[in-house]
């Protein structure tokens, strides 16, 4: 019973995020409206963006991933910020593994294992 509970309040969820993707049907446009709500330091709506991305792509990315996890940092979400941080790990190619963003990434991953770490 309960599962049929959080999978009712999952569709539901889901549902609310619909109209988000009347505006930005292809990904690119929805990525870049989560770009802009991070920028204008709407975590949340960044967040709902992003997971109506990854529905419109069927799937996840580094890119999405690491704004992502950015947005979880901003709201001190150090949890489900080290997940994304790890999935950003795992998708990004061996390639991008140089340069300025991915830099700021592992400074990032250090302020996610301090804070864990404190929690502990």
């Amino acid at each position: 019973m309960k599962m049929i509970k959080n999978s009712v309040i999952l569709i539901s969820i889901l549902f609310s995020f619909l109209p988000l993707v009347s505006s930005a049907q292809n990904p690119k446009e929805i990525y870049d409206l989560a770009r802009k709500a991070f920028e204008d330091g709407e975590n949340n709506m960044c967040l709902n963006y992003l997971l109506n991305c990854q529905f419109a792509l069927g799937g996840s990315n580094a890119k999405i991933e690491s704004l992502k996890c950015q947005a979880l940092v901003m709201k001190n979400d150090w949890v489900n910020a080290a997940i994304s941080y790890n999935n950003y790990e795992q998708l990004l190619p061996s390639s991008a593994k140089n340069g300025e963003a991915y830099l700021y990434m592992l400074d990032l991953k250090k302020q996610i294992w301090t804070e864990l770490a404190e929690v502990d």
